[in-house]
């Protein structure tokens, strides 16, 4: 047991730092490629899109909470219907994540009225991707627990 929990420490830091190390070596491709205009609408979609994740609602750390409790007991079939019921309930997630972004994207002018129709379609195009982005990744936000 104290072999895994070491593997997966070190696991987890050496994803913290790749994640680190890519946003680092993302950002200037990203400024470089993206106009001051398009680099804003970007920023402004992503910080919309990223109140998304609000709505995990603490069960990302209630399964971890349970899923330790059950490997402490070892039992096997309580941890895989905690890992079940969090696949459905991050799937609904993902589903009403799915369904506000898209209330966003056909209603982005009411939301933000002083885009540019050339800037409205940018937005809608950033929006659309980051929020199937976001839906796609809530989807296994149960595994990491």
């Amino acid at each position: 047991m104290n072999r895994e929990l070491k593997i997966s420490a070190i696991v987890s830091f050496i994803l913290l730092f790749v994640s680190s190390i890519g946003s680092i070596i993302y950002m200037p491709f990203l400024t470089r490629y993206l106009s001051v205009s398009d680099f804003g609408l970007y920023m402004l979609m992503g910080s919309l899109v990223g109140y998304f994740i609000i709505f995990d609602f603490g069960i990302g750390n209630a399964i971890k909470r349970f899923i330790a409790k059950y490997r402490a007991e070892k039992d096997q079939v309580k941890i895989n219907q905690v890992y079940s019921i969090g696949v459905i309930l991050f799937s609904l997630t993902a589903i009403v994540i799915a369904m506000i972004g898209f209330i966003f994207y056909q209603n982005i002018e009411l939301f933000f009225p002083k885009l540019s129709e050339e800037e409205v379609s940018t937005a809608k195009s950033i929006l659309i991707v980051l929020t199937f982005d976001t839906s796609f990744t809530f989807i296994f936000l149960v595994f990491p627990s």
